[in-house]
């Protein structure tokens, strides 16, 4: 049986075009434009730190809504940045999907500056926790469908990589049951948790009536629930 000529050299150049079709491009030009968009996602959230028209201590700890928020903001984009940074270290192989994932990623990430903005206008209240901590589990999707399209285009048998795979399941895990948790919760008002409960000694119930009469008023214990499991998932992240 005559072999065809030239077979073995066209199937190589088949598998080298295919390869490329999905190699479009490489980690590093990647990592270059992701780190412009973190850059500005950060840049945008210090213009909304405006000094007060007032002068003296009382008017700068008035903005402690603003400050609080765009601290918490701050360190949530550097952990997703340092993230980023050490995924792409390993990573090499950059297909189509990958592309898209990180895209999406960094749409998700963009909307931060808009809740951190909202959450240091309505001076944290339920509402504004909700939808920041809303946005940030989001963000944990988009991770998690990021680490998921790296896994099919990169080998796993990559001791490397299985590591980053591990490490990032655990972190997302947590972080979405934490944001997740911290949706509901911030808009909890103490008095509807103390009337749900079955177990209320006969001292407290005196004070859920007094509650049920009381006017509805802000109370920053409320908010107090969504913020600090936001603040838990941004460590864990």
């Amino acid at each position: 049986m005559i072999a065809e000529p030239g077979g073995a050299g066209a199937s190589g150049e088949k598998g080298m075009a295919e390869r490329q079709a999905r190699e479009i491009t490489s980690s590093s030009r990647l990592e270059a434009f992701s780190d412009g968009v973190f850059a500005i996602i950060i840049t945008i959230m210090v213009l909304d730190l405006r000094p007060p028209v007032a002068e003296g201590i009382g008017a700068l700890l008035q903005l402690w809504p603003v400050v609080l928020s765009y601290v918490l903001s701050f360190f949530v984009i550097a952990v997703y940045w340092l993230n980023h940074h050490r995924t792409f270290h390993i990573v090499k192989r950059v297909g189509t999907a990958v592309l898209w994932a990180n895209i999406l990623l960094l749409f998700c990430l963009s909307l931060v500056p808009f809740f951190t903005a909202y959450m240091g206008e309505h001076r944290v209240s339920g509402l504004s926790v909700a939808l920041y901590a809303g946005d940030m589990f989001v963000c944990c999707l988009a991770a998690m469908v990021l680490r998921f399209a790296m896994l099919r285009e990169n080998p796993s048998d990559d001791p490397a990589i299985r590591a980053m795979n591990r490490a990032g399941a655990r972190k997302n895990a947590w972080s979405l049951l934490f944001y997740g948790a911290a949706v509901p919760l911030a808009a909890v008002r103490p008095c509807s948790l103390w009337r749900s409960s079955l177990r209320q000694p006969p001292s407290m119930c005196c004070r859920v009536s007094a509650c049920a009469r009381a006017p509805q008023r802000e109370n920053p214990s409320r908010e107090a629930f969504g913020s600090g499991f936001a603040v838990i998932a941004t460590i864990l992240s």
